[in-house]
C-alpha cells in the first residue's frame, strides 16, 4: 500500500488527496524524504525540485497520492541516488519468435521483485563516481570533463566493468537481462516500452534522425509500463548477464554464447553498425559485447534487490 502524503495547501485548508493545489508550494507531513530538513518539515516547490518530479511526474496535473512502496529515492553513503522504481515479482513474457534466432523462443519466466533506476546514469552522476574513485573519465570527455550542457545526458564510453563498479559504489548492482526486459516490457508481451506500434517520436534512435544522446527523460511518451524512461534508444544498457541461449534456442552454439560476451539491452541513438540501421528499440532485442568494450552508444542504469532497499 502506498503512503498518502499529508498535505496542507498554501491556499489554506486540507484538500482531497487527488485535487490540484491552489499553489505549487505545499507543506507535507508524510513525505520526509523530500520534505524534511534537520528534523523539521519544510515547504518544497515541486517545480524547482527535480527529485519531486520522480513522484509528481507532471506539475500541471499533480498526483498527490505517492506510492512510496513503488519508489525509492534516498541517500546511500552520502551520495544522492536517482529515483528508483519497484518492479513487482512474478511471471512475464521474455523473448520473441518472429525475428532474430537469438531472441527465440518466446517463453514465460518468473523473477522476484526488484528496484531499478527510473533514468539512465548521467554524466553528472558519473562525475561524482570519478571524483570519489579517481577512475579514468569516459573517452568522449575533454580534459577530463563533459560539456556543461550534457550534464543530464546519459554517460557513454563506459565498459561493463565501469558500469558494474559504479553501481557497486552507489550501493546498487547492474540489472540482469531478465530484470531489464521485464522493466521495459511489463507483463503483456509488448514490442516496445510504450506499446506495439513503432513510433520514432517516442525514443532517441536512428529512425528519429538523432545526432547524439539526449537528456534522460526527454521522451515521456515512450515510458515503459512501470514509468521508466529511455528503455528504448539513447544508449544501450549493460546488464549483469552473460550471453546464454534461451531454453529451446535454435542456435545454442552461436559464437556469442561461449561465455565471453555480456548482454546489453534497449538499443541506442546510433545503431547502424550493429543493426545495420534496423530497429533496435524492441524490448526483447539482445546485444552482445565483450565486457571491456566501450563506445558512444553504451551506457547503463542500476538495480537493487527489493528486500534490501
Amino acid at each position: 500500500m502506498g503512503l498518502l502524503c499529508g498535505v496542507t495547501w498554501a491556499g489554506g485548508g486540507n484538500r482531497s488527496d487527488l485535487e490540484r493545489p491552489r499553489s505549487r508550494h505545499v507543506t507535507t507531513t508524510g513525505c520526509p524524504v523530500c520534505h524534511q530538513r534537520g528534523g523539521r518539515v519544510v515547504d518544497v516547490d515541486i517545480t524547482m525540485t527535480g527529485g519531486c518530479l520522480g513522484c509528481h511526474s507532471d506539475v500541471t496535473t499533480i498526483p498527490i497520492r505517492v506510492d512510496h512502496d513503488n519508489q525509492l529515492d534516498h541517500h546511500t553513503g552520502g551520495v544522492h541516488t536517482t529515483a528508483m522504481v519497484k518492479i513487482p515479482g512474478g511471471p512475464f513474457i521474455m523473448g520473441y519468435d518472429h525475428r532474430h534466432p537469438d531472441e527465440k523462443p518466446s517463453h514465460t519466466i518468473s523473477i522476484p521483485a526488484f528496484f531499478i533506476d527510473r533514468y539512465e546514469v548521467t554524466n553528472e552522476q558519473y562525475k561524482q563516481f570519478i571524483g570519489d574513485t579517481h577512475r579514468r573519465p569516459p573517452d568522449d570527455w575533454i580534459n577530463g570533463d563533459y560539456p556543461l550542457e550534457n550534464n543530464k545526458h546519459p554517460v557513454a564510453f563506459v565498459s561493463w566493468y565501469d558500469a558494474h563498479d559504479y553501481c557497486s559504489w552507489a550501493g546498487k548492482r547492474l540489472p540482469t537481462e531478465e530484470e531489464w526486459e521485464k522493466a521495459a516490457r511489463g507483463t503483456d508481451g509488448r514490442l516496445y516500452p510504450w506499446g506495439n506500434e513503432f513510433d520514432p517520436k517516442k525514443a532517441n534512435m536512428p529512425q528519429s534522425h538523432s545526432t547524439g544522446t539526449t537528456p534522460v527523460g526527454s521522451f515521456p511518451q515512450g515510458r515503459s509500463p512501470y514509468g521508466l524512461y529511455d528503455m528504448a534508444g539513447n544508449v544501450w544498457e549493460w546488464t549483469e548477464s552473460w550471453a546464454t541461449p534461451y531454453p529451446g534456442s535454435p542456435i545454442p552454439t552461436a559464437h556469442y554464447f561461449t561465455g565471453e560476451y555480456k548482454v546489453l539491452k534497449g538499443g541506442s541513438w546510433v545503431d547502424c553498425s550493429f543493426y545495420r540501421c534496423g530497429i533496435s528499440a524492441l524490448t526483447f532485442n539482445r546485444g552482445y559485447f565483450k565486457p571491456q568494450t566501450k563506445n558512444q552508444g553504451f551506457g547503463f542504469r542500476c538495480a537493487k534487490n527489493a528486500e534490501h532497499p
